[in-house]
């Protein structure tokens, strides 16, 4: 979904999935907004009779998605073939 369509301080919002039930895994707040993390929409709205989804912090979730992102997809291998097929 096209990010001026979707307004989230989740960079992962509509993208990422619960690896449980399938569900869509939704930013959510604690302590007045103090604490960010993410969790599945059924754990979230129906608690652990729901699924048994997980919280993962914010920071932490999008960091490692980050980080596999550079590691696996922006290699200099991939960006020297992409620029190449820019040039063409």
């Amino acid at each position: 979904m096209h990010p001026r369509v979707v307004s989230s301080q989740y960079l992962l919002s509509g993208l990422s999935y619960c690896g449980k039930c399938g569900a869509a895994i939704v930013g959510c707040k604690a302590k007045l907004g103090k604490y960010l993390y993410y969790e599945c929409d059924t754990h979230y709205k129906k608690g652990s009779d729901g699924c048994i989804g997980i919280r993962v912090g914010k920071d932490r979730l999008e960091g490692f998605v980050l980080d596999w992102i550079k590691q696996n997809i922006l290699t200099e291998e991939n960006l020297v073939d992409l620029i190449r097929l820019v040039n063409e």
